[in-house]
């Protein structure tokens, strides 16, 4: 569950006992590894989410109610969290939440699967949302924003909006303009999918990005090639 805490750290020091998940044996190892790769995948999203936060103070780990403050059943739910707006996890010993009204659909981002590996959380996307993630990386030094894949869960009009913020990554040139925030949408019309890339704000250059789609479905996620440019179309079976 702490791999996606926004922040994620062991502390020890030259006197503590190893803290490393293999100091704990095979199993432990082998289920930190597939937390971290999860993370990893995930920083293009989590980097967005914190900009986001820094402009309107809003928290990257939040409540479930959050989805939606009308609804008094959600105030109660303190097992499972928010990571932004698109994103739910669900501990699996949480046993059964309280959950948002509409689509919420379980995804997988680095092949991970919840049913067989009882340590992983439940990630649940939620229906509307576009999610970005990355390419698996072993350090955030090799943290790479132009291979971008897609996560689009469908709401119930057939539509699904999102963005994806990205910058040096080091310094401070974003406050004069070295920064890109992107807006995807996409809209099912007559069997196609319909995705629109735009950048909204700032002029760093986003031209030799290159997007994958995951298109999220019931029970199963497909996988579509990637393409460049602003406007891109799929074929739905």
């Amino acid at each position: 569950v702490g791999a996606f805490y926004p922040f994620s750290r062991s502390h020890t020091n030259d006197s503590s006992l190893p803290q490393e998940p293999w100091a704990f044996g095979a199993e432990v190892e082998e289920t930190a590894r597939v937390a971290l790769s999860r993370r990893y995948r995930l920083l293009p999203y989590l980097y967005t989410q914190f900009r986001e936060a820094s402009v309107s103070g809003l928290p990257v780990m939040q409540p479930v109610f959050f989805a939606d403050p009308s609804d008094m059943s959600l105030r109660a739910e303190q097992k499972a969290f928010l990571l932004g707006p698109s994103l739910m996890v669900v501990p699996q010993w949480a046993g059964q939440t309280a959950m948002p009204k509409g689509i919420w659909r379980e995804i997988s981002v680095a092949g991970e699967n919840t049913k067989t590996d009882p340590h992983q959380v439940r990630l649940l996307q939620k229906g509307g949302s576009i999610l970005c993630t990355g390419s698996q990386i072993q350090s955030t030094d090799d943290y790479n924003d132009k291979d971008i894949t897609l996560f689009i869960c469908l709401d119930e009009n057939g539509t699904a909006k999102g963005t994806l913020y990205a910058d040096d990554g080091e310094g401070f040139s974003y406050k004069s303009g070295d920064f890109a925030l992107t807006e995807f949408t996409a809209t099912k019309i007559d069997g196609n999918l319909n995705i629109t890339v735009k950048q909204i704000d700032g002029n760093r250059d986003r031209s030799e990005v290159t997007y994958r789609v995951a298109l999220v479905e019931q029970e199963k996620i497909k996988m579509h090639e990637g393409f460049s440019g602003n406007e891109f179309s799929i074929e739905l079976q």
